[in-house]
Protein backbone atom coordinates (compact mmCIF):
# COMPACT_ATOMS: atom_id res chain seq x y z
CA UNK A 1 0.00 0.00 0.00
CA UNK A 2 3.09 2.32 0.62
CA UNK A 3 1.63 4.12 3.44
CA UNK A 4 0.25 3.20 6.76
CA UNK A 5 -2.82 1.49 5.79
CA UNK A 6 -3.67 1.10 10.20
CA UNK A 7 -4.38 4.95 10.19
CA UNK A 8 -6.89 5.13 7.61
CA UNK A 9 -10.25 6.28 8.87
CA UNK A 10 -13.61 3.99 8.98
CA UNK A 11 -16.38 4.99 10.55
CA UNK A 12 -14.89 7.77 12.70
CA UNK A 13 -11.72 5.67 14.03
CA UNK A 14 -8.92 4.53 12.47
CA UNK A 15 -8.47 0.82 11.71
CA UNK A 16 -5.90 0.45 14.51
CA UNK A 17 -7.86 2.09 16.84
CA UNK A 18 -10.76 -0.26 15.92
CA UNK A 19 -9.34 -3.44 16.67
CA UNK A 20 -7.43 -2.24 20.07
CA UNK A 21 -10.79 -0.57 21.41
CA UNK A 22 -13.04 -3.55 20.51
CA UNK A 23 -10.56 -6.05 22.05
CA UNK A 24 -10.37 -3.89 25.18
CA UNK A 25 -14.00 -3.90 25.63
CA UNK A 26 -13.83 -7.31 25.13
CA UNK A 27 -14.17 -10.57 27.60
CA UNK A 28 -10.23 -10.55 26.97
CA UNK A 29 -7.97 -10.40 30.18
CA UNK A 30 -5.19 -8.21 28.07
CA UNK A 31 -4.82 -6.37 24.70
CA UNK A 32 -1.48 -6.68 23.60
CA UNK A 33 0.04 -4.34 20.29
CA UNK A 34 2.59 -5.59 18.13
CA UNK A 35 4.43 -2.74 16.38
CA UNK A 36 6.52 -3.06 13.60
CA UNK A 37 6.68 -0.44 10.65
CA UNK A 38 5.09 3.01 11.52
CA UNK A 39 6.02 2.07 15.10
CA UNK A 40 6.38 5.77 16.10
CA UNK A 41 3.00 6.64 14.61
CA UNK A 42 1.04 4.18 15.78
CA UNK A 43 2.51 4.43 19.04
CA UNK A 44 1.04 8.06 18.96
CA UNK A 45 -2.25 6.99 18.33
CA UNK A 46 -2.42 4.22 20.69
CA UNK A 47 -1.62 6.15 23.90
CA UNK A 48 -4.83 7.23 24.62
CA UNK A 49 -5.77 3.81 24.83
CA UNK A 50 -3.09 1.99 26.93
CA UNK A 51 -2.24 -0.98 25.70
CA UNK A 52 0.75 -3.22 26.24
CA UNK A 53 2.83 -2.96 23.11
CA UNK A 54 6.07 -5.13 22.18
CA UNK A 55 8.13 -4.25 19.06
CA UNK A 56 8.94 -6.62 16.61
CA UNK A 57 12.32 -5.83 15.47
CA UNK A 58 11.54 -8.57 12.90
CA UNK A 59 8.68 -7.41 10.98
CA UNK A 60 10.03 -7.69 7.66
CA UNK A 61 10.38 -11.22 8.00
CA UNK A 62 6.61 -12.12 7.65
CA UNK A 63 3.72 -12.00 10.12
CA UNK A 64 4.79 -15.25 12.16
CA UNK A 65 7.46 -12.98 13.14
CA UNK A 66 5.11 -10.64 14.77
CA UNK A 67 2.68 -13.56 16.12
CA UNK A 68 6.13 -15.00 18.16
CA UNK A 69 6.63 -11.06 19.27
CA UNK A 70 3.39 -10.84 20.65
CA UNK A 71 2.78 -14.65 21.89
CA UNK A 72 6.08 -14.26 23.86
CA UNK A 73 4.97 -10.95 25.43
CA UNK A 74 1.54 -12.83 26.69
CA UNK A 75 3.41 -15.62 28.25
CA UNK A 76 6.10 -12.73 30.28
CA UNK A 77 3.46 -10.91 31.40
CA UNK A 78 0.38 -13.42 32.18
CA UNK A 79 2.35 -16.59 33.11
CA UNK A 80 -1.05 -18.14 34.20
CA UNK A 81 -2.30 -17.42 30.27
CA UNK A 82 -5.03 -20.11 29.20
CA UNK A 83 -5.55 -19.05 25.37
CA UNK A 84 -4.59 -15.85 23.15
CA UNK A 85 -6.38 -14.70 20.55
CA UNK A 86 -4.48 -13.95 17.74
CA UNK A 87 -5.76 -10.60 15.35
CA UNK A 88 -5.04 -8.59 12.75
CA UNK A 89 -6.00 -4.79 12.40
CA UNK A 90 -7.05 -4.37 8.95
CA UNK A 91 -10.59 -5.87 8.94
CA UNK A 92 -13.04 -3.18 9.44
CA UNK A 93 -15.63 -5.20 10.40
CA UNK A 94 -13.76 -6.33 13.56
CA UNK A 95 -16.23 -5.88 16.79
CA UNK A 96 -16.00 -6.85 20.44
CA UNK A 97 -18.92 -9.63 19.71
CA UNK A 98 -16.28 -11.20 17.50
CA UNK A 99 -13.76 -11.46 20.04
CA UNK A 100 -16.22 -12.45 23.04
CA UNK A 101 -17.81 -15.13 20.23
CA UNK A 102 -14.44 -16.91 20.18
CA UNK A 103 -13.69 -16.43 23.79
CA UNK A 104 -16.99 -18.05 24.89
CA UNK A 105 -17.06 -20.45 21.72
CA UNK A 106 -13.63 -22.10 23.51
CA UNK A 107 -14.82 -21.60 26.85
CA UNK A 108 -18.02 -24.31 26.31
CA UNK A 109 -16.16 -26.17 23.50
CA UNK A 110 -13.14 -27.70 24.56
CA UNK A 111 -11.82 -27.24 21.69
CA UNK A 112 -8.04 -25.93 21.25
CA UNK A 113 -8.30 -24.08 18.36
CA UNK A 114 -11.17 -21.37 17.58
CA UNK A 115 -11.27 -19.77 14.11
CA UNK A 116 -13.76 -16.89 12.81
CA UNK A 117 -15.33 -18.45 10.38
CA UNK A 118 -15.88 -16.34 6.89
CA UNK A 119 -18.42 -17.22 4.64
CA UNK A 120 -16.46 -19.27 2.46
CA UNK A 121 -13.51 -19.83 4.43
CA UNK A 122 -12.16 -19.73 8.26
CA UNK A 123 -9.44 -16.97 9.23
CA UNK A 124 -8.62 -15.03 11.69
CA UNK A 125 -8.77 -13.41 14.79
CA UNK A 126 -8.14 -16.87 15.99
CA UNK A 127 -8.02 -18.12 19.79
CA UNK A 128 -4.87 -21.13 20.26
CA UNK A 129 -5.19 -22.66 23.73
CA UNK A 130 -1.84 -22.81 25.35
CA UNK A 131 -1.46 -26.36 24.25
CA UNK A 132 -0.09 -24.86 21.24
CA UNK A 133 1.78 -21.85 22.18
CA UNK A 134 5.31 -24.25 21.34
CA UNK A 135 4.07 -24.86 17.93
CA UNK A 136 3.36 -21.09 17.97
CA UNK A 137 6.57 -19.85 18.73
CA UNK A 138 8.20 -22.17 15.93
CA UNK A 139 6.30 -21.26 13.13
CA UNK A 140 8.17 -19.60 10.27
CA UNK A 141 8.64 -15.94 9.95
CA UNK A 142 6.29 -16.13 6.65
CA UNK A 143 3.12 -18.17 8.04
CA UNK A 144 0.61 -16.18 9.50
CA UNK A 145 -2.60 -17.39 11.50
CA UNK A 146 -4.63 -18.41 8.91
CA UNK A 147 -2.53 -20.57 7.11
CA UNK A 148 -1.50 -22.36 10.46
CA UNK A 149 -5.40 -23.05 11.27
CA UNK A 150 -5.88 -24.80 7.70
CA UNK A 151 -2.96 -26.75 8.66
CA UNK A 152 -4.32 -28.20 11.89
CA UNK A 153 -8.12 -28.25 10.38
CA UNK A 154 -7.85 -32.02 9.99
CA UNK A 155 -6.64 -32.47 13.61
CA UNK A 156 -10.53 -32.17 15.08
CA UNK A 157 -9.33 -29.52 17.47
CA UNK A 158 -11.02 -26.46 15.60
CA UNK A 159 -13.92 -24.86 16.38
CA UNK A 160 -15.57 -21.66 14.84
CA UNK A 161 -17.19 -19.00 15.74
CA UNK A 162 -19.05 -16.55 12.27
CA UNK A 163 -17.40 -13.83 11.34
CA UNK A 164 -19.97 -12.92 8.72
CA UNK A 165 -17.57 -10.21 7.21
CA UNK A 166 -14.23 -11.35 8.13
CA UNK A 167 -12.67 -11.68 4.52
CA UNK A 168 -13.15 -7.86 4.23
CA UNK A 169 -9.42 -6.76 4.97
CA UNK A 170 -7.50 -3.63 3.78
CA UNK A 171 -4.41 -4.14 1.73
CA UNK A 172 -4.48 -2.10 -1.28
CA UNK A 173 -5.66 0.87 -2.21
CA UNK A 174 -8.46 -0.84 -4.18
CA UNK A 175 -9.58 -2.41 -1.32
CA UNK A 176 -10.04 0.76 0.40
CA UNK A 177 -12.13 2.24 -2.74
CA UNK A 178 -14.55 -1.30 -2.33
CA UNK A 179 -15.00 -0.90 1.65
CA UNK A 180 -15.94 3.28 0.82
CA UNK A 181 -18.56 1.36 -1.99
CA UNK A 182 -19.58 -1.03 0.40
CA UNK A 183 -23.34 -1.20 1.54
CA UNK A 184 -22.81 -1.44 4.79
CA UNK A 185 -19.04 0.96 4.56
CA UNK A 186 -19.65 4.54 5.13
CA UNK A 187 -16.04 5.61 4.89
CA UNK A 188 -14.33 8.99 6.70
Amino acid sequence: MRKNKLLLSFEGKTLLENVVVNAQNSLANKVIVVLGAYENENLNVLKKYNPETVLNKNWEKGIGSSIKAGLQKAMDILPMLDAVIISVCDQPFLTTEIFDGLINTYNKSGKKIIASAYPQSIGVPVLYDKILFAELLNIPDEYGAKKYVIEKASQKIISTFPFPKGEIDIDTLEDTEKLYLHPEGKGN
